[in-house]
């Protein structure tokens, strides 16, 4: 095991149970490192530490499942596992450091590897794996703010979610309840402000650790450059190896970019251009379009 990543020792045989909803296990912090890890990090490290070889930027993930085939078990990467309404089951997340290239984050993927047997497991279309995003010193409001423009590409990657009733609410990731009229339940957001994090439920189902990783690389640079206050064309640069190496395909890695371009400028904007409305569930015309966000914002759709 390498330094750093081991599960600690507090006899809690229920971290390996499926339990009732929101009834796992508190999440374990490891989020701190030790010297070794802030020197890998090398020019980054006023980037990715604070304190006490903290990291600054924080991940979790919800891994949902129809079912396990196998017996669940204690593992490092989850606090524990939960029945879940809309899929089946899932599997939480301890409290993971977000980071750069590093020995540290090869041992987040180490644990990853570790729980290979659950996050391999095939599911449907109705599971996802939301994405809990914290930065240091900031609340979930915050943070949402801090990342909306950045999100056309995650937009762009997982736009069929955005016809999923669990997270089709505020499109535009302003706080406001922008999205399909007759759905207006505040916790099925694009992004739910939680105190201290942002959980983006617009991600899809991950069914290999490749997946999982190339997540992790994604929320990385984005919510790095975000806190920076990088450009948006420096986040693509950044995001395009990531992208390739997910598809293997410059073809389809540039209709994404192009594509998470549109919906940025939705973002950045609050208007549904033409490119991106066939994917707007709920507003299969352009007069719903324009009364929904009229009713919202006092104004209609342009671009259309």
């Amino acid at each position: 095991m390498l330094k750093g990543i081991k599960l600690q020792s507090d006899g809690l045989t229920q971290r390996g149970m499926v339990m009732s909803y929101h009834c796992s296990p508190f999440a374990i912090d490891f989020s701190y490192g030790y010297r070794e890890d802030a020197i890998e990090v090398g020019d980054k490290a006023h980037h990715a530490f604070n304190y006490h070889y903290k990291s600054k930027y924080t991940i979790g993930f919800e891994v949902e499942k129809n079912e396990f085939p196998t017996d669940t078990k204690v593992t490092n990467l989850f606090k524990g596992f939960e029945r879940d309404g809309s899929c089946g089951v899932e599997a939480i997340t301890n409290i993971l450091p977000l980071l750069p290239r590093s020995l540290w984050r090869m041992k987040v993927y180490d644990m990853f590897h570790q729980a290979q047997e659950f996050i391999d497991v095939p599911c449907d279309s109705r599971c996802s794996t939301h994405m809990h995003i914290g930065i240091d010193g900031m609340n979930g409001e915050e943070i949402r703010d801090t990342i909306s423009p950045y999100m056309g590409i995650m937009y762009a990657l997982f736009r069929k979610r955005l016809a999923n009733s669990f997270c089709r609410m505020d499109i535009f990731m302003d706080g406001s309840m922008a999205g399909i009229p007759t759905y207006n339940d505040h916790k099925y957001r694009v992004c739910k402000t939680n105190e201290y994090t942002a959980e983006l439920r617009i991600p899809s189902k991950i069914t290999s650790v490749s997946q999982l990783k190339r997540r992790y690389e994604l929320a990385y640079e984005m919510v790095d450059c975000a806190v920076n206050r990088l450009p948006y064309s420096a986040y693509v640069r950044k995001a395009k190896p990531i992208l390739m190496d997910m598809y293997g395909d410059a073809d389809k890695v540039k209709q994404i970019v192009m594509l998470g371009a549109h919906f940025q400028k939705m973002i950045d904007t609050k208007t549904i251009n033409r490119y991106v409305l066939s994917f707007m569930e709920g507003w299969d015309t352009v007069n719903e379009c324009r009364g929904a966000l009229h009713e919202h914002y006092g104004r209609s759709c342009r671009n259309i």
